[in-house]
């Protein structure tokens, strides 16, 4: 968008949606369906396929993050704790 030096205005009469629709979806809220990938393809480039992969991948990054690990079993730290930190250091693995 910025590359081709669109405004939002100007983004959501290339696409056809409203532009709340389009701050919505720049802000990650509105989801890229199949209608909208073949809209963005047409207005910034790259395939519809591309658009779909990246919303698919968004929000599967979404999801990950908002569900982090919350604490190691009782084998993850065994294994941690048989790391060799001073050699992990020595070799410059970590400050």
């Amino acid at each position: 968008m910025l590359h081709r030096g669109l405004s939002i205005y100007e983004l959501s009469i290339e696409i056809e949606v409203s532009e709340e629709k389009t701050e919505a979806l720049i802000e990650g809220e509105l989801q890229i369906n199949e209608k909208l990938a073949e809209r963005l393809s047409a207005a910034l480039g790259s395939s519809s396929a591309f658009w779909i992969n990246r919303e698919k991948q968004y929000r599967q990054d979404l999801e990950r993050l908002q569900n982090p690990v919350n604490s190691l079993t009782a084998l993850d730290e065994k294994w941690a704790r048989s790391f060799p930190l001073k050699d992990m250091h020595k070799f410059g693995w970590f400050p």
